[in-house]
């Protein structure tokens, strides 16, 4: 019982982390977007002193640092939560299927933050402030390791997703294999009622 809570505190913490990071990395180019167009005041005359392309570039460039901040940070939170998982499924043997998934999502996760993240960041910066129609090729590449990641994502939700089935399905399994006094002195257990 213990187990299975604590996997599945640190299963919302995981699910949690990683929805958060998705949805700040898209809100917060949305809101350079917006910030580009209706500058405040204290700043519409400093912009009006760039070009059309550096002031709104500006605005999405702090963005763009404050999201690569963040998927590294994000990216050894991760790797905290997700060996966590994975020493706790183990060194339990809750579940054997578990235990590999876990395994594989520790993979993933090491891909993501020690070799794609670290392009991401060093070519997102390259970019920075350079003309669409510029360095065609940095760009596609760009592309494919962004697409990549987004992949690598999809599969670690996938991984994360299937151990919390095979957890939901034991917990249904156990109940079901309980005798009706062991399910009527747990009720009592937890109504605080001490059988004598």
């Amino acid at each position: 019982m213990h187990v299975r809570r604590a996997i599945t505190f640190l299963l919302g913490c995981w699910f949690t982390t990683v929805t958060v990071v998705a949805i700040n990395a898209g809100v917060s180019f949305n809101i350079a977007e917006v910030a580009s167009k209706t500058p405040p005041s204290e700043l519409a005359r400093p912009l009006s002193m760039m070009s059309e392309f550096e002031a709104r570039q500006f605005p999405r460039y702090i963005a763009s640092e404050i999201n690569r901040s963040m998927f590294e940070r994000f990216g050894l939170i991760e790797l905290a939560l997700v060996i966590a998982i994975a020493l706790t499924l183990f060194m339990h043997g809750y579940s054997r299927a578990a235990t590999i998934l876990s395994g594989v999502l520790f993979i993933m996760a090491c891909a993501s933050n020690f070799l794609l993240t670290p392009q991401l960041v060093a070519q997102g910066r390259m970019l920075d402030f350079r003309a669409a129609e510029m360095f065609q090729q940095e760009r596609a590449r760009f592309a494919n390791i962004h697409a990549l990641y987004g992949v690598l994502t999809l599969l670690r939700l996938a991984c994360g997703g299937g151990i919390t089935w095979i957890m939901l399905k034991r917990s249904r399994s156990a109940y079901r294999r309980r005798s009706p006094d062991e399910i009527y002195a747990v009720d009592n257990a937890n109504n605080g009622e001490v059988d004598g």
